[in-house]
């Protein structure tokens, strides 16, 4: 188990090279779909980081604010609130400040178990980004750890989604990922 002072820096440490890797935190000028698709590609890069050594995982989000700038978002890791799940939390939140103008694009990351087509159950990370302009999208990485005791990531699984931030949620195109 990691020392809390150690986790916090790696978490500060992951959260500045996705910035980084956002452009230094600046989308003023990028179009909706590669918002997103930067928001993904980060935060499954940190989800799968998260994964691989161990660490708690909580769900999070990346917001593309107002001002083209790009932050990272989590849930109080304290006491929840009596009957309120992270996730919801965490939702919530998200959708206020949507509603009130405060974000352009969210993306938000979840570690769920699904049922693959061929039925078996396995672990996944949850993405799902939306866009103010209708744009959205979902996508579930399967993983399972080998005998070996590594982690093994499986293709990504992408399908439309319904809106829980922004107002509606328009089909994913077929050119887009």
């Amino acid at each position: 188990m990691f020392e809390p002072c150690k986790t916090r820096w790696r978490a500060a440490a992951l959260t500045l090279a996705a910035l980084l890797a956002l452009g230094a935190g600046d989308a003023s000028g990028i179009p909706p779909a590669e918002q997103l698709r930067r928001l993904e590609e980060t935060g499954i890069a940190q989800a799968r980081k998260a994964i691989e050594t161990k660490q708690d995982l909580w769900p999070f989000a990346f917001v593309v604010r107002e001002d083209g700038r790009t932050q990272r978002l989590t849930t109080k890791k304290s006491r929840p609130r009596r009957g309120v799940d992270a996730s919801a939390a965490l939702i919530e939140g998200l959708r206020k400040r949507a509603a009130s103008g405060a974000y352009r694009a969210v993306a938000i990351f979840r570690f769920v178990r699904i049922t693959l087509p061929g039925g078996q159950k396995t672990h996944a990370i949850y993405a799902g980004s939306e866009h103010a302009s209708g744009h959205c999208g979902e996508v579930f990485v399967p993983y399972h750890e080998t005998d070996d005791h590594e982690i093994r990531f499986e293709s990504e699984l992408r399908r439309s989604r319904a809106p829980e931030v922004f107002q509606r949620c328009d089909p994913l195109q077929e050119s887009e990922p």
